[in-house]
């Protein structure tokens, strides 16, 4: 497994002669758009094949599963040309396995919404562990408000994939309200019945666990939320997996959350997992910066193992970029919001070099544009394989049991490339 990043004057041909791989490899692989025009300082994953297979006609891919003694989620982790469909054709060459060998195993997760991509779920979902619904919100009388989540579940039963709902501070409507906690943990009765329902869905819905994603908890609420906590441990099934999210203590988040060691000592003891939101530094208001810099995710984990066994935290991990006006924006307005291969292509188009932050592991580029025939210069942060690497390296030493995306409405190919490489995605 190697992550290489594209020098000046490199070619797909001269990079596949070099690694002895297959020009379509690396395009598949990658999900390369336009194969012509690499950028320097973008990264590409290239994996070596230990075994391949070149299809027959009349061949399927679950009779190669059988087969070859593994699994179609393995199949489709190790080819991700397919789409996570079963689609393959004569004289196609498909990946039986790769020469590295995993180190262990992880647990992925991944946050969707009910208008997710499909094409972009079927590609990732063989890669997860848990897929997180995001999200069932609190009416104003304490009763849940479900996600129209028929597809989403569909999908992760198709897949194998452990569906967990993610509770938040969503009205009917959708809308964020930071009310919506606070008015159910003062009135014992709107506790009560938003227990029971929640009970409720995940029992007819077959859900395997329950995610609490609440960013804005007052110090006077702190016992009030562990004491819900404790009575949604105990009300819903043992088999039943209850989560809570928690933001890094420097986070411009954290200050809506307390962060008290104590208490979020005993937050991890109320539940069976802790997701640490690690993304949160990059934001609509901070201004260009990496969205998850390495090195303050490394020191909030350092805090926070000292509090919460580290065997139950997953660390949460961006899957977007930002692009930022500079020096300064308008007054009001925020950053391009962009997937990773976007900002990939972005840099394409404007024919921008790509650099790297080695203190935050995290790439970037500048580019000018014209708006209104005045100059405008734009700054943008976004993901690759060498930030991909450096969080799984920091999953592995902290010995967390894996990590969490946001989202994955779309797909980061380059995290998965090396998340199957590196680790045996496990199944719950």
């Amino acid at each position: 497994m190697t992550v290489y990043t594209v020098q000046k004057g490199d070619t797909l041909y001269s990079i596949a002669k070099k690694h002895s791989l297959s020009e379509n490899q690396i395009v598949g692989d990658n999900l390369l758009y336009d194969a012509d025009r690499l950028v320097p300082g973008q990264t590409l994953v290239l994996l070596s094949p230990a075994v391949t297979h070149r299809v027959r006609k009349g061949e399927t891919l679950f009779g190669l599963s059988k087969r070859f003694g593994v699994p179609m989620r393995s199949l489709y982790q190790a080819n991700p040309v397919l789409g996570g469909l079963p689609d393959i054709f004569p004289g196609q060459t498909l990946v039986i396995r790769y020469r590295d060998a995993q180190i262990g195993s992880a647990a992925t997760e991944g946050f969707a919404m009910p208008d997710a991509d499909e094409a972009a779920l079927r590609r990732t979902l063989p890669y997860l562990t848990r897929l997180y619904v995001f999200s069932a919100g609190i009416r104003a009388d304490g009763s849940l408000t479900e996600p129209d989540d028929e597809i989403l579940l569909k999908l992760a039963s198709e897949y194998e994939t452990a569906p967990h709902l993610v509770l938040s501070s969503l009205d009917s409507e959708g809308c964020y309200d930071p009310g919506a906690l606070p008015a159910i943990l003062s009135d014992p009765g709107k506790t009560e019945r938003l227990i029971a329902d929640l009970k409720s869905a995940v029992t007819e819905k077959r859900y395997r666990g329950v995610l609490f994603y609440f960013e804005e908890i007052a110090d006077a609420q702190k016992e009030a939320y562990l004491l819900l906590l404790r009575k949604v441990k105990d009300a819903l099934p043992e088999t039943v997996r209850l989560s809570v999210a928690i933001p890094p203590a420097d986070a411009p988040s954290s200050d809506r959350f307390p962060q008290d060691g104590e208490w979020l000592r005993r937050l991890g003891e109320a539940a069976d997992g802790v997701f640490l939101t690690a993304y949160t530094w990059g934001s609509v208001r901070s201004g260009p910066t990496a969205i998850a810099p390495i090195d303050r995710v490394r020191a909030s984990l350092n805090t926070l193992t000292e509090l919460v066994p580290p065997a139950k935290i997953s660390l949460g991990t961006p899957n977007f970029a930002y692009s930022w006006k500079i020096p300064d924006p308008p007054e009001g307005e925020g950053p391009r919001y962009l997937s990773n291969l976007q900002a990939l292509a972005l840099a394409g188009e404007k024919r921008a070099d790509i650099l790297y932050s080695e203190e935050s592991a995290s790439p970037y580029f500048l580019y000018t544009d014209t708006v209104q025939e005045i100059p405008q210069e734009y700054e943008t942060w976004f993901e690759d394989g060498r930030s991909a690497n450096a969080m799984l390296e920091t999953v592995i030493d902290y010995n967390l049991p894996g990590f969490g995306v946001w989202t994955v409405n779309r797909y980061f190919p380059q995290l998965w490339l090396l998340t199957a490489a590196v680790f045996r995605i496990e199944q719950e």
